[in-house]
């Protein structure tokens, strides 16, 4: 899914919604985050302390590091109207 905001190169970022068995959606941004940092320079798994840094901030706003991705769990909401 499109989001309405851009990143450094004024591209749409996206993320990616993904079923869970327990009826769960995982919001993900498919590793594009830490590929973006990469292609900067900056190589967060290289250095503990930055990975450390990144891994506190993204707990902030209820986001985890899994496999490179940026991640969350949400239940999914059904509203029925009727």
């Amino acid at each position: 899914m499109d989001v309405p905001f851009l990143d450094n190169f004024s591209d749409k970022i996206e993320m990616y919604a993904v079923g869970q068995k327990d009826g769960l959606i995982k919001l993900t941004d498919d590793g594009w985050t830490l590929d973006n940092l990469l292609s900067r320079g900056v190589d967060i798994n290289k250095s503990k302390k930055r990975k450390t840094i990144l891994i506190n901030q993204l707990r902030g706003y209820g986001i985890s590091l899994i496999d490179d991705e940026l991640t969350t769990i949400m239940l999914l909401f059904m509203v029925i109207v009727g």
